[in-house]
């Protein structure tokens, strides 16, 4: 992964980098890895639904990151959450990753654990297809995820 900018990790373990390239300081995207502290937040179960076939992915072991617009009940999410996928399938967060749009996510993710079968183009114009600008504009974020032992095979 390639990174530009200045790296700032603060104590709760998320960490920011900053594109300065222009003379004013941006976030290009942030990453946490720091499971959840409080009870409220380790106990909160979103659950996300997957279109089919990037579920039988998942299922697979093939895809392992999930990707979304940072609606606020996804910025919420952190590190440790559990997921229940498509109201079925319990998986963890591995990870967050949040960044301003899909090329930089692109730019930063393994495009084989999003959608192991397409091109980054077309991985792009798939992202594209269900998510208008105006939602990319929101910010994307990657959610890199695992499965429970329960849903192990």
């Amino acid at each position: 992964m390639t990174r530009r900018g200045l790296e700032l990790p603060n104590e709760h373990g998320i960490q920011s980098w900053l594109d300065s390239s222009f003379g004013a300081c941006y976030p290009l995207y942030t990453i946490s890895t720091t499971p959840s502290h409080t009870k409220e937040r380790a106990d909160r179960m979103k659950t996300l639904w997957i279109r089919d076939q990037y579920m039988q992915q998942i299922l697979a072991g093939l895809k392992t990151t999930e990707v979304r617009v940072a609606y606020p009940n996804i910025t919420r999410l952190e590190a440790g959450n559990e997921l229940l996928l498509n109201d079925r399938h319990r998986y963890r967060i591995r990870r967050i990753a949040t960044y301003s749009d899909f090329p930089t996510l692109l730019a930063n993710e393994d495009p084989a654990a999003i959608a192991p079968d397409l091109s980054e183009d077309e991985i792009l114009a798939a992202l594209r297809e269900i998510y208008p600008p105006e939602r990319e504009a929101l910010g994307t974020v990657a959610l890199e995820i695992e499965p429970l032992p329960a849903e192990r095979a």
